[in-house]
């Protein structure tokens, strides 16, 4: 439910069931004026494709909240089998129009609380790779790379393949614009232990 005092409500929910389903939704205005069941009412309903039904990996932390209001959130699907070479990265939520790029560490992670003045934490600080290219979000607000294991970038230059018993880490670092300024934002983080 989503209950303000201005009229801005915004909610979300996930069918996790796998499953097609009837949902019902209920919008009532509330006191002063009594509870009335039948209003004027503007109601924007957008139905996505979950992309990480079945998802990998393990979330270090969440994303802080956007410009949207909600935080982005990444998840990854496909094979966490290295040889499969088969993992795609999609990230939800973000603001849309924006730039950003993603980063990964094959090392040890380190939590950064907002560097460089930025809206968010980095989860994965180290040992980080810059995943090219450069992805807009476009008027979806979603983002999405189907990675190539056996050329992944390390941080001081040079690709890796990425090999079975390792742990991988991922987060999106994007633009983000609020009222009066602009500045960067983080994804939620995940780490992959291949298979």
């Amino acid at each position: 439910s989503g209950i303000t005092p201005n009229d801005n409500e915004h909610v979300e929910w996930i069918n996790s069931t796998g499953a097609d389903l009837s949902v019902i939704i209920e919008v009532a205005t509330l006191p002063p004026t009594p509870i009335v069941r039948c209003n004027t009412y503007d109601l924007l309903i957008n139905f996505l494709p979950d992309p990480c039904f079945k998802d990998l990996g393990t979330t270090l932390c969440l994303g802080v909240p956007n410009s949207t209001g909600f935080p982005s959130v990444l998840c990854g699907s496909g094979s966490d089998v290295a040889s499969d070479n088969d993992l795609t990265l999609n990230v939800g939520g973000l603001p849309n129009n924006t730039n950003g790029y993603w980063i990964n560490n094959g090392g040890t992670p380190i939590f950064v609380v907002r560097p460089g003045g930025s809206q968010g934490n980095l989860c994965i600080a180290g040992a980080n790779g810059r995943q090219f290219p450069v992805m807009n979000s476009g008027d979806t607000g979603s983002v999405s790379i189907l990675l190539d294991l056996t050329d992944t970038p390390q941080p001081m230059g040079g690709n890796v393949s990425i090999m079975a018993g390792e742990t991988w880490y991922w987060q999106y670092w994007h633009r983000d614009t609020f009222v009066t300024f602009t500045t960067s934002n983080f994804s939620s983080a995940i780490g992959i232990t291949f298979q």
